[in-house]
């Protein structure tokens, strides 16, 4: 009930870079952190999105509504430009869903799980930028055919622009939670 109070700023719109003054302003690590939960896209929408940007600043928002003339964001927001390409000089291609690929690839290379009928795991991950690299604290959790499961947290460090993996380490499993992404 309360979104039909908040103002609605139409995506094409923006896309011509009409609305920009509207913009709230970001913190690189806040635009990392919500790029950062973007999955495959199934339909149109419902991810992070840079949508306008200029010498100084990259607009982006969250498009709502499944048919592109109807596209809208109810909030739109601003990173500093050269901020952005300093720490994150990936950050046009780098998103949660190809993270999460480099995740995957790495563990299934180290842990063969062998031959199975069935397969429940989850994965949980957080991911931080840090001098110039992705850092990711990660619990897995996977149970084949049954078994008991079997949890297995890493550190894993990826390069911020290819995702190239430049560290990899086993380590205890916290009891702390983290986010599913």
């Amino acid at each position: 009930m309360f979104s039909l109070f908040k103002k609605k700023i139409k995506v094409l719109e923006i896309k011509q870079g009409q609305h920009l003054e509207k913009a709230e302003e970001q913190s690189v690590e806040e635009f990392f952190a919500k790029r950062m939960k973007n999955r495959i896209k199934k339909v149109l929408g419902y991810n992070w999105e840079i949508l306008w940007h200029t010498d100084e600043w990259v607009y982006f928002g969250y498009p709502k509504a499944h048919q592109r003339p109807k596209q809208y964001v109810e909030t739109l927001y601003k990173v500093s430009h050269p901020d952005l390409r300093q720490a994150f000089p990936g950050f046009e291609h780098v998103q949660g869903q190809e993270v999460r690929k480099a995740v995957w690839k790495t563990i299934t290379s180290r842990y063969s799980l062998g031959q199975y009928t069935t397969l429940i795991q989850d994965l949980k991950w957080q991911a931080i930028l840090q001098d110039g690299h992705i850092v990711l604290d990660i619990h897995w959790v996977y149970s084949t055919d049954g078994a008991p499961e079997t949890h297995q947290c890493f550190d894993l460090t990826l390069d911020n622009q290819t995702l190239t993996l430049l560290a990899f380490s086993e380590k205890p499993c916290s009891g702390k939670a983290l986010e599913a992404h």
